[in-house]
């Protein structure tokens, strides 16, 4: 942690094992009150501090160092989650909510993504047609944690109607719903993306629409395989239309999705939940080469929402070169 005056702390962990969580905290969401906590065995040795009085050269040294290859590097600073291996780089966004605001094939020059994902709702929970989102949760806690070979990323904030300019953070609406997004990641094509959401009041029969949504760029064709079917087609035409819908299907664990672009394949799989799978997994239509997708955890079907009691849902995203490149 490097401060203004050009001083730096180091953090160093040396007993992986005796580690159970690291957290970055950041009260002014500008890197000027940054607050490192680390949870380990009671009276053990985890890690060890140093004081550096040339942050600038410490740094320096740091990234010449290799880095090991059974996890993937994940790097953050004030405002980005980083996380890189073989197969993709992928950047979390701390200024809404650590949703996930690039994808791209290591040292590629596009991103599979047209701009930022989101996790939202616009009826049932809140008042009909407002889009309330991670969009304006400029500021959520965030934790990193070591486990084994990989590495989860951690982000709990709050559901926040627009903020009045579009760039500080929203109101938190209420009764306030928490939403925490992990990602798992390590050295393979994969990382699994969890998203969960808390509400604070009882909410009996609840008829409502929450969902990740991550819009795709450059995509070629799309394919969905369910139920032993299969779907195919191309961006732009059906523009604005759901081409394919996994609500109904007997098992949505079952669903594949598959996205081609001219540089990488993303496939989306094992879509699944706590207490139950997500409502309505689907791909939409964005016009030429945009393909959006929604894991909707809520799409309608009513359902009994507690105080403090969290539902979950979860999917896998794979990047891989697209065949024959």
């Amino acid at each position: 942690m490097i401060a203004g005056d050009g001083s730096a702390v180091e953090v160093r962990v040396t007993d992986r094992a005796r580690l159970h969580s690291a957290r970055l905290d950041d009260s002014s969401s500008a890197g000027e009150q940054v607050a490192i906590t680390l949870e380990t065995d009671a009276g053990s040795d985890a890690f060890t501090v140093a004081e550096h009085a040339d942050g600038a050269a410490l740094l320096e040294r740091l990234q010449r160092r290799p880095r090991p290859r059974e996890r993937a590097p994940v790097e953050v600073d004030p405002l980005w989650v980083h996380v890189t291996n073989s197969h993709y780089e992928a950047a979390l966004s701390r200024r809404h909510g650590g949703t996930l605001f690039d994808l791209r094939r290591p040292g590629a020059a596009a991103s599979l993504l047209a701009g930022g994902s989101e996790v939202y709702t616009d009826w049932g929970l809140f008042e009909r047609g407002l889009h309330v989102a991670t969009e304006w949760e400029t500021n959520p806690r965030l934790s990193v944690t070591p486990l084994g070979a990989a590495t989860e990323v951690t982000f709990v904030g709050q559901l926040r109607r627009p903020s009045w300019n579009g760039v500080h953070a929203g109101y938190v609406i209420e009764p306030p719903v928490t939403v925490r997004l992990t990602y798992r990641v390590d050295a393979s094509p994969t990382m699994q993306v969890t998203f969960g959401a808390t509400p604070t009041s009882d909410r009996p029969d609840t008829s409502a629409f929450l969902a990740y949504r991550i819009p795709f760029a450059g995509v070629t064709e799309w394919e969905a395989a369910a139920g032993g079917q299969v779907q195919r087609g191309r961006p732009g035409d059906r523009a604005g239309e759901r081409v394919f819908q996994g609500a109904g299907l007997p098992n949505l664990a079952e669903v594949a999705l598959r996205l081609r672009t001219d540089e990488a394949q993303v496939r989306i799989t094992s879509p699944a939940g706590t207490p139950d799978p997500p409502q309505n997994p689907f791909l939409l239509d964005g016009g030429r080469e945009a393909v959006h997708l929604f894991v909707a955890m809520l799409n309608g079907e009513a359902v009994h929402l507690r105080p403090g009691e969290e539902i979950a849902t979860s999917f896998a995203v794979t990047v891989e070169r697209e065949t024959g490149r």
